[in-house]
């Protein structure tokens, strides 16, 4: 027991007292140091598994379709509430794709890659029509889906039916979508659907198929080709 009655007793005490303020007065120096420290390391941490997470590869290739396949023609409706046929494009190259204006990363990403084959063609373009199958109908109104798809370009068509027409028409390019409920989003759901990019000649051919993230110059390439056929 400390008996601060005598000269020693206080001694200690003020002893005691110096000490726990030296340490009181480290721990606060070196706190912000300490937090400086620990925010660098989980920097440095997230930018490690940014750097180490798995990308998409670009794609430098097309799959040919050989023998090429002849199409049959199909009626839809396009964004102008008017009927759009496949015959319609004979003579120019067709990039055909399936999507929805509320797709969340797909869709985008391809469009402004077939966006992009348009300017890899340069005076050529005019001899490339790309033609974006909504696969939501329901949303996708010809006010969206015109608004959505002129957005990535002014010359792109957009097009959409019911499901039973999309279904039929789509059975030769082997089109797949289904709507999958989703809680904590606006969207309400989302539609998985076939992700390939179809080139169709200019005798309205099945020529080549594409996967999710090919080279706009791999595929401006390949519509060169083609037109020059």
């Amino acid at each position: 027991m400390l008996d601060i009655s005598t000269d020693r007793g206080r001694r200690t005490l003020i002893i005691i007292a110096i000490v726990l303020f030296a340490v009181i007065l480290v721990i606060s120096i070196a706190a912000p140091f300490l937090r400086s420290s620990i925010a660098q390391n989980q920097t440095t941490e997230a930018s490690q598994n940014v750097a180490s997470a798995p990308t998409m590869p670009v794609l430098t290739q097309g799959t040919p379709v050989d023998p090429p396949r002849a199409l049959a023609d199909w009626t839809l409706t396009s964004f102008n509430e008017e009927p759009f046929k496949l015959s319609d494009l004979k003579g120019k190259v067709v990039l055909l794709f399936f999507g929805y204006t509320s797709c969340p990363d797909v869709c985008p990403t391809t469009l402004a890659d077939l966006a992009d084959v348009k300017k890899e063609l340069g005076d050529k373009a005019d001899e490339l029509a790309v033609v974006f199958v909504s696969v939501d109908p329901q949303r996708d109104n010809p006010e969206r889906l015109k608004r959505y798809v002129t957005g990535f370009n002014p010359d792109f068509i957009g097009v959409t039916g019911s499901d039973e027409e999309l279904r039929a028409m789509g059975k030769e390019y082997g089109l797949y979508f289904e709507r999958r409920n989703v809680t904590g989003t606006e969207a309400g759901y989302l539609v998985d659907h076939t992700a390939a990019i179809f080139l169709i000649d200019p005798e309205q051919n099945m020529r080549m198929i594409y996967g999710f993230n090919t080279a706009p110059s791999v595929i401006a390439k390949d519509v060169s080709g083609f037109a020059a056929q």
